[in-house]
């Protein structure tokens, strides 16, 4: 478990080629809030991964490099009680070894969201 602090813009990584990045991982509460304090806390009940980008998916998917990611317009945050593995081997398979693979089946997870006033 690590302590992690940073603007949204701080947790983009660019990539040659714009992906989802930034991700932090086993994670017990994290908060989000704009200049003025407002914002949000997320807690789990366990350890969860997040991440705060300033690009959509579809935006970071669609780009083949980083200026045509455009302006930012907000902020994707992103909660995953459960986070599979990121690759193979090689930067041009997307093969998961087992052991990263999460299985088929039914989970139960749970966060609660609280608004953070400044």
């Amino acid at each position: 478990m690590g302590e992690y602090a940073g603007t949204v813009a701080e947790f983009h990584v660019p990539y040659v080629r714009p992906c989802e990045c930034g991700g932090r991982e086993d994670v017990r509460w994290m908060e989000i809030t704009d200049s003025q304090g407002w914002g949000l806390r997320v807690t789990g009940s366990a350890p969860f991964h997040f991440s705060a980008l300033p690009w959509t998916v579809e935006q970071y998917d669609a780009a083949d490099y980083q200026d045509q990611l455009g302006e930012s317009q907000g902020v994707e945050l992103t909660i995953d009680g459960f986070h599979a593995g990121l690759g193979g081997d090689t930067g041009w398979t997307k093969n998961i070894h087992p052991e990263y693979r999460i299985p088929q089946g039914n989970y139960l997870y749970q966060i609660a969201l609280t608004w953070k006033k400044p």
